[in-house]
């Protein structure tokens, strides 16, 4: 297969532009914090009621999940094997296959790690913790914002985060089975006995956490009236948030914090 034609550097503003993109980019920290705290969860929920009708032919297979090492590998080798200087960026997300009113936490668990090519593009691999192989889908962009693409992946070659998530010992679900017992704890403290429960897990490596699994749960009272998903704008009650730094080396929980947030009201547009 030949390779996609590469943009000329000459008819771009994007080589003028790289000098304050890279600075912007160093900044790790601000920007992901930025997508992880305000963007990613409302993303996240909202995707699961829209995702893609293909995605329905992926069984959901429970059972034990496999080592971190042999899911790091696989997500390697699937992404390598598409392009082989493909990078992995600096952050790998989990959450169950059903994200919005999942039941349980504690039988399988969807990984989502992104690559960025040389040639601007974005390889994304997911699959299921407890089977690999038989949940895999891969999802692959070229053509969309080259030249910052390409920076973000001098940026990931920059932070060799594949070396950083190689020293990785623990896979997602067993830091969702550190602090799951806390959280339901808290709820039910709350009088919140069996919350619904929206998770999201990322690993993260901003310089003042060290290499750490982030275990986010949104806990909502089930009797709590359902939002009219029909009517805009969609009103949505918070409820409670518990959130765990898990160390991803050893699995101690080095920091924990509990909100009740169910005086406030999310409005959807």
């Amino acid at each position: 297969m030949e390779a996609p034609p590469q943009p000329e550097r000459t008819s771009t503003p994007v080589a003028s532009l790289r000098p304050q993109l890279s600075s912007l980019l160093r900044d790790r920290r601000t920007i992901i914090g930025v997508i992880v705290f305000l963007i990613l969860p409302l993303s996240i929920v909202l995707y699961s009621f829209i995702r893609p009708k293909g995605d329905s032919n992926v069984p959901v297979v429970t059972g034990p999940s496999e080592s971190w090492k042999t899911l790091f590998a696989f997500a390697e080798r699937e992404a390598i094997r598409i392009d082989k200087d493909a990078l992995i960026s600096s952050t790998i997300f989990a959450t169950p296959p059903n994200i919005w009113r999942a039941s349980s936490y504690t039988t399988t668990l969807e990984l989502l790690f992104s690559y960025s090519t040389p040639s601007g593009g974005e390889i994304m691999i997911r699959f299921q913790d407890s089977s690999p192989t038989s949940t895999l889908r891969i999802t692959t962009r070229q053509g969309e914002n080259v030249g910052i693409r390409q920076v973000i992946h001098e940026q990931n070659a920059s932070t060799q985060s594949a070396k950083k998530f190689a020293d990785v010992q623990l896979a997602p679900r067993e830091a969702v089975e550190r602090t799951w017992p806390e959280a339901l704890d808290y709820a039910q403290r709350q009088g919140i006995s069996k919350p619904d429960v929206t998770l999201i897990v990322d690993i993260w490596t901003p310089d003042n956490k060290g290499l750490s699994w982030r275990v986010q749960y949104g806990m909502r009272d089930p009797k709590q009236p359902t939002p009219d998903y029909s009517k805009k704008p969609v009103e949505i009650r918070s409820g409670l948030n518990a959130e765990f730094w898990v160390d991803a080396r050893n699995g101690v929980i080095m920091e924990r914090e509990f909100q009740d947030r169910r005086s406030e009201v999310v409005t959807i547009p």
